[in-house]
């Protein structure tokens, strides 16, 4: 059948693609290099979404259709031989396909990210990539989100549990985040970086190890959630004060400590222009020095949330 599409004139062909869904089209250009040629001419009728997922046990790219999931590509290195066919990419591999999942083997893992991305890119349109990364090494990662943002990519998503502590990976690693809309990641205990961040929401799930200078330098940011605070009651109002001075894009930062902190003995000395009493906790309000107002409380025991006003 592919043969015969590919004697279509060029309108003809434009037509019956797109009648062809994501899925269909992925397995019709891997028939021949011609029609991988021919499809990519057309890729502009199919928006996807990938996923690169580097998981404890598998890696692999999720290929998603709006919000439906059509076809996943995994990534062996395991040297393992149970294979029965090949598919092109830059290089020729070793594959083994079953209704929506490809198993490919690979000698390295970043030449297979890299590749794999290559030919959807070339096939597809892609709307935007996410990463979900669970382990380390970290360094293929940061060459991955290096060759994303190279190809001018929208990288829609980071989560990452276990960054890896190397000064020069972790500073490309941030600034290849750059027009990230969501960050999830540990934390650091020892990064200079944090100004770099500009993104929509970000999520620093052990942040022990901040001082009051990384979360101020979080400004760039619109929402900020971080779990494990250890700050004082002195350093809490040294932020505050760096905040009344310039509150940045912030919208929304939310702390949960580690340590009770009493926001009474916070803002004294501030200058609080006024003060609610709402539930259980009051909400204590502030104005930066080109007028935008915003509050800080308590939610919860241990959660203290700065707000900008809207």
């Amino acid at each position: 059948m592919s043969f015969r599409l590919l004697r279509l004139p060029d309108v003809a062909l434009r037509e019956v693609l797109k009648k062809f869904n994501p899925k269909e089209t992925l397995l019709l250009a891997q028939t021949s290099l011609q029609s991988s040629r021919l499809i990519s001419r057309h890729r502009r009728y199919h928006d996807i979404k990938i996923t690169v997922v580097d998981g404890d046990f598998d890696s692999y790219m999720h290929i998603f259709y709006g919000e439906r999931e059509i076809f996943r590509i995994f990534i062996d290195t395991r040297r393992e031989d149970n294979y029965n066919s090949f598919w092109r990419f830059k290089t020729l591999v070793p594959v083994r396909y079953l209704r929506n999942t490809l198993m490919s083997r690979w000698t390295q893992k970043v030449t297979a990210f890299q590749e794999i991305l290559d030919f959807l890119n070339k096939i597809f349109r892609i709307k935007e990539v996410s990463f979900e990364i669970s382990r380390e090494p970290s360094n293929w990662v940061v060459l991955i989100l290096e060759h994303v943002k190279a190809k001018n990519l929208k990288i829609e998503s980071v989560e990452w549990s276990e960054a890896k502590e190397n000064e020069d990976i972790t500073e490309r690693f941030f600034m290849a985040l750059k027009g990230v809309r969501y960050l999830s990641i540990q934390g650091f205990s020892r990064f200079n970086y944090y100004h770099l961040l500009q993104m929509d929401l970000l999520q620093i799930t052990g942040a022990s190890k901040m001082i009051a200078e990384n979360i101020v330098a979080l400004r760039n940011c619109k929402r900020v959630s971080l779990v494990f605070v250890w700050l004082r009651a002195v350093d809490m109002k040294r932020i505050l004060r760096e905040y009344m001075e310039n509150l940045g894009e912030l919208l929304e930062l939310r702390m949960k400590y580690h340590i009770y902190v009493e926001l009474e003995e916070v803002v004294k000395g501030l200058d609080v222009v006024r003060i609610e009493e709402e539930g259980n906790h009051p909400k204590y309000w502030f104005t930066t020095n080109d007028g935008i107002r915003f509050s800080v409380t308590r939610e919860m025991t241990m959660i203290v949330v700065i707000r900008r006003e809207t």
